[in-house]
């Protein structure tokens, strides 16, 4: 189905509109889209802390909480581009040590791959070198240690 507005691209979005008691629907590529975002919120502001959308299109930082939910349209797709879904979860804790380790692993693996693409062998076999230490159980450095518990 093709772009209402542009009437040439591939259209990616439906916008749903009561009239007369009927629903009708709009259909808008990613493009169109993002105009018809811009031209309609231009003037918004939050109506609690007073965060317009220019402020927050130059600095990514919304004022307050109430923000989200006057300035969704907008900030809905930027946050879908930063964290990579619209919902965020957080930071959340390690459940067991060989989380830790699987975890770490993963990001040496990425490092080692991505040193491969730049045909950098030597680079590439520290990475997995360190990858071999953790499968042993040996630690790769102090982050992973447990700290020490302090007795008096």
């Amino acid at each position: 189905m093709l772009c209402v507005k542009c009437k040439k691209n591939q259209a990616s979005r439906t916008y749903e509109q009561m009239r007369n008691g009927k629903v009708e629907y709009a259909y808008y590529c990613l493009k169109c889209d993002e105009i018809l975002r811009q031209t309609t919120y231009a003037d918004t502001a939050c109506s609690y802390c007073g965060t317009t959308l220019a402020q927050f299109k130059k600095t990514k930082l919304v004022g307050c909480a109430w923000c989200y939910q006057t300035l969704f349209a907008v900030i809905s797709p930027v946050i879908e581009r930063m964290q990579g879904s619209e919902a965020h979860r957080g930071k959340c804790a390690y459940r067991t040590a060989q989380e830790r380790v699987k975890q770490r692993c993963e990001e040496l693996s990425t490092l080692a791959t991505r040193k491969y693409s730049e045909d950098d062998d030597k680079g590439a076999g520290v990475y997995e070198e360190k990858i071999d230490m953790l499968h042993k159980g040996i630690e790769e450095d102090f982050v992973w240690k447990e700290t020490p518990k302090y007795n008096p």
